[in-house]
């Protein structure tokens, strides 16, 4: 799970904690990914899966370990701004001219 996606924390929050398994489309509720994208990962052996009758159960362990081999996001360092002491008028006045504009 992605640690503050809601969507993937409610997911996870409606099975008991000793679930091994958890039905398909809460899977791709977990991972943000399609049921095409899900079924692709099984049969690449990214994910594994038991049948329970026709329900599709992927395992719980094999999500966490497709989660642990992304790769870790990196980013830019932020640019270095000039930040003026006081806001800068024209950009308020050229706002309120352009919401006339569309208004009127």
């Amino acid at each position: 799970m992605n640690p503050g996606d809601p969507a993937a924390e409610s997911a996870a929050n409606k099975f008991h904690p000793l679930a091994i398994a958890v039905p398909l489309h809460v899977a791709g509720e977990i991972l943000g990914a399609k049921r095409s994208k899900l079924y692709d990962l099984l049969g690449a052996g990214k994910l594994k899966a038991v049948k329970h009758g026709k329900l599709v159960m992927v395992l719980v362990d094999s999500i966490r370990e497709y989660q642990a081999s992304w790769p870790v996001a990196t980013f830019a360092k932020p640019r270095a701004r000039d930040i003026p002491a006081e806001p800068n008028r024209n950009i308020r006045r050229r706002r309120r001219n352009r919401a006339a504009q569309v208004t009127g």
